[in-house]
């Protein structure tokens, strides 16, 4: 039993909830978004990035160069550059946050028994300013996953010279922006030289990747303080025709961490497997061979439990 996470998991579990309600009543699904997101809680959010660390920061940059897929009215939609495509959206009851595409939705329309001209868009959530952040650490190749280099007796001023391909750090931070594109006072330059990337002092990983560099800052800087929270956030909307209606019906799950205890993400990672270990062991989940859980049997008390422990979905309805 497969996808018991939050993202994916507990989004597509409520999903076919939705889907499996929509369908009992004689409606026809159109259109799904679907937004998932770890991010600081509002009141932690206090760095220039919008961002810290609740899971495994090495994956975040494994994630930024995979492609992704979307569909619209059952044409797939495939991404490679996915930082790229980012839109400003307006999340129902939450607030404003840039979205980008996330994995292949596309595979999901048969799982969820959908119409092949529906449109499915499943994508993470981020604070603003984000995805041009990644698009430019991209562009620079800052963001490089298989290149193993040696950086002993370098600075990190001289690794980013390495980096855009100049021969002296001299001016490094107006170098890198010149080679972005960008102004120096740009905001995307000023998170750079916040993160000690200009800085002449010895680079601490001795050998790895331009990444690596990357993410051993970014451990330093952008991790939660004592007491702070972090938060998720998992947000289905499904547009569906009835006879004589149009609906948009939006379920929402918002949830913080427990100051200097378990985070958020902890929670929603781990809780969903360990309620259904326990129902197979109950022998309550009979479905056998690999699976995800699609079937009420499987989602119906996951999400019934994981509500109890306060992981539930706010339901509204607005008429079209």
């Amino acid at each position: 039993l497969t996808e018991l996470g939050e993202d994916p998991g507990l989004d597509n579990m409520g999903l076919k909830q939705m889907i499996d309600e929509i369908n009992e009543e004689g409606g026809k699904v159109t259109d799904i978004t679907s937004y998932g997101a770890g991010l600081p809680s509002f009141e932690n959010n206090n760095n220039p990035f919008g961002y810290k660390f609740s899971w495994d920061p090495k994956g975040l940059m494994r994630s930024a160069v995979s492609p992704a897929a979307y569909v619209v009215n059952g044409q797939k939609i495939d991404v490679v550059a996915k930082f790229e495509v980012h839109r400003l959206v307006d999340v129902f009851g939450i607030g404003a946050f840039e979205t980008y595409p996330s994995n292949d939705s596309s595979r999901y329309i048969p799982h969820f028994g959908l119409d092949k001209d529906v449109s499915v868009y499943k994508g993470l959530l981020r604070y603003i300013g984000w995805c041009n952040t990644m698009v430019n650490f991209l562009k620079i190749k800052l963001i490089e996953n298989n290149t193993i280099n040696d950086f002993g007796n370098t600075t990190y001023s001289q690794f980013m010279a390495g980096v855009i391909g100049v021969d002296s750090s001299e001016g490094i931070k107006s170098a890198v922006a010149v080679k972005m594109g960008l102004q120096e006072k740009d905001d995307i330059v000023e998170r750079m030289e916040w993160l000690g990337l200009f800085d002449d002092v010895q680079v601490r990983t001795h050998s790895g990747t331009n990444s690596d560099v990357l993410v051993d800052l970014m451990l330093e800087k952008l991790s939660y303080g004592p007491g702070e929270k972090d938060m998720i956030i998992v947000h289905n909307e499904i547009i569906v025709e009835f006879a004589d209606r149009k609906e948009r019906r939006i379920a929402s799950m918002l949830e913080t961490g427990i100051p200097d205890g378990d985070t958020a993400m902890a929670q929603a990672v781990s809780l969903p497997a360990a309620i259904a270990a326990r129902l197979i062991i109950e022998g309550k989940i009979k479905h056998t061979g690999v699976q995800i859980p699609s079937s009420p049997e499987m989602y119906g008390p996951i999400l019934e439990e994981m509500e109890e422990y306060g992981f539930g979905f706010k339901k509204t309805t607005i008429v079209l």
